[in-house]
Parts: C-alpha cells; sequence; structure tokens
C-alpha cells in the first residue's frame, strides 16, 4: 500500500498524529445502516430494467419463449402451479 509517495507520506502523518484507531474483530457489525424502503424499491427498479433488457434481447425474436418465460413469472408471482 506504500507504493504510492503521497500515500505513504500520508500513512506516516497518520501514524505521527496517531490517527489510527486498531478495532476489535467484528467491530464492523455493532452499527448497521438503516435501510430505508425507497433503498429497496431502487433496488427493484434496477432489478426490473435488467429482466427487460434481457427480454429484449435474448428473446427478441422468439414470441413462444417469451410468452413461457412470462406465464411462468405470473405463476412464480402468483404462488400456484
Amino acid at each position: 500500500m506504500g507504493s504510492d509517495k503521497l500515500l505513504k507520506s500520508f500513512l506516516d502523518l497518520m501514524k505521527e498524529k496517531n490517527w489510527i484507531l486498531r478495532l476489535k474483530p467484528g467491530a464492523e457489525k455493532t452499527h448497521q445502516l438503516p435501510v430505508s424502503p425507497k433503498t429497496e424499491e431502487v433496488k427493484q427498479e434496477v432489478k426490473e430494467k435488467k429482466e427487460l433488457k434481457m427480454d429484449k434481447g435474448i428473446l427478441n425474436g422468439r414470441p413462444f419463449l417469451k410468452e413461457a418465460i412470462e406465464v411462468s413469472r405470473l405463476i412464480a408471482l402468483d404462488g400456484r402451479l
């Protein structure tokens, strides 16, 4: 990590000023950031856009396969066979 001169001098400064804090193992799990509903909405939107792109590329020109996948999605959402 100290191969870059600027980074090395910065790390030396941190050591000199005693700015480095050694954490106990597992300290990163002590505080968890709250997940907002908005974050989950954005994740779902990204997932849907990826699925849409897949449908356009892979399924383009294959109407039977496209319909079969759409039916399987509806069945999965409904929870019935």
